[in-house]
């Protein structure tokens, strides 16, 4: 069922929409991923592996229209990893870059990649409550040395309690 389903998508994908509403279209797909994921047989990893190829295909032959932002947008959100997504968004059309969930969806990937583990800190500035200036936390690390930077909002009761607490002991 499902690769005669797979077959006739491919058909439709392949014809450009001649003559098929590209509502019609979006039914199809998102019904081929839907099938894909009421198959009992498949894993969860498969179902995600055979709904990333079709979609994938689909997105191929829609890059430029309505179709492909929307096949898009279920790609980086839910089918591709954060290089993937980037990597797509590098070759995407107008239609796709200009879209405000778009622009949204890849900020957020481009600031996850900058914070998973093993990646160097991003330095952040702020005032030295000493002297007034601004000053970089990097101006505060000695090499080697481990730094404990505990954030906190002077109107958060649990912040306020740990600044009164052991905070206050460690200076």
């Amino acid at each position: 069922m499902i690769r005669c389903l797979l077959v006739m998508l491919a058909a439709v994908l392949l014809s450009g929409c001649k003559g098929t509403s590209q509502k019609l279209i979006m039914e199809e797909i998102d019904g081929a991923v839907s099938e894909i994921f009421a198959d009992t047989t498949l894993t969860r990893d498969e179902k995600v592996a055979k709904s990333r190829v079709l979609l994938l295909d689909a997105y191929a032959a829609h890059k430029t229209d309505s179709i492909g932002l929307q096949v898009f947008k279920s790609l980086i959100s839910e089918f591709c990893s954060s290089q993937e997504a980037l990597e797509l968004y590098a070759e995407c059309s107008d239609l796709i870059r200009d879209n405000e969930t778009v622009k949204v969806k890849i900020a957020s990937v481009k600031n996850e990649s900058l914070t998973v583990p093993g990646k160097t800190y991003l330095d952040v500035e702020g005032i030295d409550p000493l002297t007034g200036e601004p000053r970089k936390l990097s101006s505060y690390i000695g090499r080697d040395k481990p730094m404990l930077v505990d954030f906190w909002a002077s109107w958060c009761p649990p912040c306020r309690e740990a600044i009164r607490g052991h905070l206050l002991e460690l200076s």
